[in-house]
């Protein structure tokens, strides 16, 4: 294959463009994955909002005339 001929530059510039799309392609998904976040919280507030979780009975409330 000659470079001078149309298929050779053709071929060339395929494998250029696959080389360069495989490149990219690892360099999307070489970057940091997204935090999964729980509710209530946020990336500026990660400890939540502070509201206690609903998933068990609700606490008792105080003894009254204390």
């Amino acid at each position: 294959m000659e470079l001078s001929d149309t298929q050779g530059r053709v071929a060339i510039l395929v494998v250029v463009l696959l080389v360069l799309a495989i490149g990219w392609f690892m360099w999307k998904k070489s970057g940091p994955s997204t935090p999964t976040l729980g509710p209530g919280q946020t990336l500026q507030n990660p400890f939540g909002t502070g509201t206690p979780p609903r998933s068990g009975p609700a606490a008792p409330a105080g003894v009254p005339g204390r």
